[in-house]
């Protein structure tokens, strides 16, 4: 999408987290993509289906669609109303959207750069304090009751309660909790979930994320279903818009069906 990128891209840090990725670091991300076969249909298939969950102005897509290749189509989805377009709906890029063809299991290939802190959670925040939409049970039954990435940073198995949509004090407390859990995480957890067997993804992560040892049942949580291809560091690219923490692009590939296929929690 390319209506409005000036203007979007020159703004700083946003409530949502987000900073836009430069032209140049989605084109470079496409290419290695390109090297590994990533974009290779499939015997059968009528072509690659490819999606950025958390699309921002669409430079990935648009990186993706530069290229030559077989696609089916590409899907962004972006919680910024002001970023919808051709390519891009606005929606909360941790849901499914069944209308949209987005699913679990549905792309040969992800790609983008996720928020980073911001208040994308804060909806969780909200319900506890019973003052979030209806909507916001979607959010919690996805993160608190489906997510493995969180139950394993966490420890906290769901409460029936959940299923119930009943904000009980024991809920509340779990839900504050999810509130401060790192958005970009549960993005990679749902990065790998679109995936189909033997998809590819390439995201933009902090640092922390790949070597803090806190965050170890992520990393453990990915060589589970699948393997990490390349880690490329990038250079201080969103200093300007006031981001300190350093990235990466990580290259990750999905294991293919015989080698296990990623769970929902019970």
């Amino acid at each position: 999408m390319s209506r409005g990128r000036a203007s979007v891209e020159a703004r700083p840090q946003r409530a949502l987290g987000q900073y836009f990725t430069p032209l140049l670091v989605a084109q470079s991300t496409v290419r290695v993509l390109e090297e590994y076969g990533a974009f290779d249909s499939p015997e059968g298939s009528p072509g690659i289906r490819v999606i950025d969950p958390a699309a921002g102005s669409g430079v990935f897509l648009d990186a993706v669609k530069a290229r030559d290749g077989s696609l089916v189509g590409v899907t962004g989805i972006d919680a910024d109303p002001e970023l919808k377009g051709v390519d891009v709906f606005t929606g909360n890029g941790l849901l499914d959207h069944p209308e949209r063809g987005v699913l679990e299991g549905s792309f040969d290939v992800a790609v983008g750069n996720p928020p980073y802190g911001g208040k994308g959670l804060s909806e969780l925040a909200r319900l506890a304090a019973g003052g979030a939409e209806p909507e916001a049970w979607d959010l919690a039954l996805a993160v608190l009751g489906r997510s493995e990435v969180w139950r394993l940073c966490s420890g906290l198995s769901p409460l029936p309660e959940l299923f119930d949509l009943r904000c009980t004090p024991r809920l509340c407390r779990h839900l504050e909790r999810a509130s401060r859990f790192p958005v970009e995480h549960l993005f990679v957890e749902r990065f790998v979930r679109l995936l189909r067997p033997s998809g590819w993804l390439a995201v933009v992560v902090p640092e922390g994320l790949l070597a803090n040892a806190r965050w170890a049942p992520v990393r453990d949580w990915m060589a589970t279903y699948g393997r990490v291809r390349e880690i490329i560091g990038l250079p201080r690219v969103f200093a300007r818009v006031g981001a300190t923490a350093r990235t990466a692009v990580l290259i990750y590939q999905r294991n293919e069906a015989a080698e296990g296929t990623v769970r929902l929690a019970d």
